[in-house]
């Protein structure tokens, strides 16, 4: 009898001895992203700015991604449209070239910010250039499942063509830093 209460005992030290492993949960976390979804966001001249955009596919691997707002000068209305396009549709840090009138450039990252009045009438437009070895796009995801691209940009527009811009009062040249974008396809 002995032996079997001493049997029942180790039994029972060794059960209560024993210890759980107890793992904490494992919490999914929320990705954390440069800009909300839809957004291109950045500093322009030091002033932040935050806006709507579209990505749009292009051929040959390439993607564009275009913002457009209205602004009520006086009169008349002035529309303001920013745009980076012929980006590499993969990961992967680029250099901005000059944005060509003509197919000079083709393939090539660049930038454009142009502003039009009444009915889309031309007004003027700054243009990416091969200036400033510091501008660039950078890819940083691209997730086919959800159709989205995330990225970041900075870059120097400047008015190449000189056009007069003081009716408006618009600047010669603009400094877009810390700029992010987070966009779905179109």
């Amino acid at each position: 009898m002995k032996n079997i209460f001493s049997f029942f005992l180790f039994f029972l030290v060794i059960i209560l001895g024993c210890k759980k492993d107890t793992a904490p949960p494992i919490i999914p976390v929320e990705p954390t992203h440069l800009t909300d979804l839809g957004t291109i966001a950045f500093k322009r001249n030091g002033t932040n700015l935050t806006m709507k955009g579209n990505l749009y596919l292009l051929p040959g691997e390439t993607f564009e991604f275009i913002s457009i707002y209205r602004k009520i000068l006086q009169t008349p209305s002035l529309e303001e449209q920013f745009s980076l396009s012929r980006i590499p549709y993969s990961t992967g840090k680029y250099k901005l070239y000059n944005f060509p009138t003509s197919n000079f450039g083709e393939g090539k990252p660049r930038s454009l910010l142009s502003w039009t009045i009444e009915l889309d009438q031309p007004v003027a437009h700054l243009r990416s250039t091969d200036l400033y070895p510091d501008d660039f796009i950078e890819v940083i995801e691209i997730d086919t499942i959800a159709k989205t691209v995330e990225g970041r940009f900075q870059l120097h527009l400047n008015n190449v063509k000189n056009f007069d811009l003081s009716e408006f009062n618009l600047p010669d040249s603009v400094y877009i830093t810390e700029g992010a974008f987070y966009l779905k396809t179109e």
